[in-house]
């Protein structure tokens, strides 16, 4: 009698859609309080942000802005904890998509995120995206995860990602990429 490990061994996992690179930027030179991925083919159905990066100054709450909008068109949730006891978060409207909070970060500590972006062309639908983060300070490591809504049916030609903090700067070092799926 054939083991189940050996059966599902004997079969080729289907091929499925792929992440294409679109974009990679690298802070370099001097800090800047955010990046803009603004070169994004109307090819891609879906698309992908990954960071890791580090900011200096003020505690900080990260965030994104689609096709430059600024205004009170978003709405977002949150859950996050660091061992404890979760907690949820939620706003709306806004004038950003939440994306995850770091205390000070003057130091070696960085942060990591993805985030997702859905149907990013459909143009009979709000814009919605679904993200997880992390970091470690002070000895104690942090997990946000949450999603967001931008109330706008545009198709997303740019994507800003940064630091809401003002005084909060992205230090030289910090990458970020950008990739897309054809669906």
């Amino acid at each position: 009698m054939p083991i189940l490990g050996t059966i599902a061994s004997s079969y080729a996992a289907a091929a499925g859609p792929s992440f294409d690179s679109i974009e990679t930027i690298t802070v370099g030179g001097s800090s800047v309080q955010s990046v803009t991925f603004s070169t994004i083919p109307s090819t891609y159905k879906h698309l992908r942000i990954m960071g890791n990066a580090a900011a200096q100054g003020n505690a900080t709450d990260w965030y994104i802005r689609l096709n430059g909008v600024s205004s009170n068109a978003y709405n977002w949730h949150c859950l996050y904890g660091e061992g404890g006891s979760p907690v949820q978060i939620y706003q709306a409207p806004s004038n950003h998509m939440y994306i995850g909070y770091t205390d000070n970060m003057d130091s070696p500590y960085r942060v990591g995120f993805t985030v997702d972006l859905t149907d990013v062309q459909n143009t009979n639908k709000n814009k919605t995206i679904r993200y997880h983060q992390g970091h470690f300070a002070a000895d104690v490591g942090w997990t946000f995860v949450g999603g967001a809504s931008w109330i706008n049916t545009a198709a997303i030609t740019s994507i800003e990602v940064g630091a809401l903090n003002t005084s909060t700067k992205l230090t030289v070092g910090s990458v970020f990429a950008l990739y897309g799926m054809k669906g």
